[in-house]
């Protein structure tokens, strides 16, 4: 909660937010827009999904050579 506050504080404006910081912006005091929050949590999700896909191969193999004994 405590990094929140700061970077929600010394952050210049909107477009310097981190994504979960961004996400907050969708709530309101009364009511909270679930399509907005939905997308953007898609929306930052595809860069961390292209990079697993793209590096897939050698994430496996680094975990079959940490499982092999001796």
């Amino acid at each position: 909660m405590r990094g929140f506050l700061v970077a929600l504080a010394l952050l210049a404006g909107p477009a310097a937010l981190a994504s979960d910081d961004a996400l907050v912006s969708f709530q309101s005091g009364y009511e909270t827009e679930w399509q907005l929050v939905a997308a953007a949590s898609f929306i930052s999700l595809v860069p961390v999904i292209a990079t697993f896909v793209l590096l897939q191969r050698l994430f496996v193999a680094g975990l079959t050579a940490g499982a092999v004994k001796g």
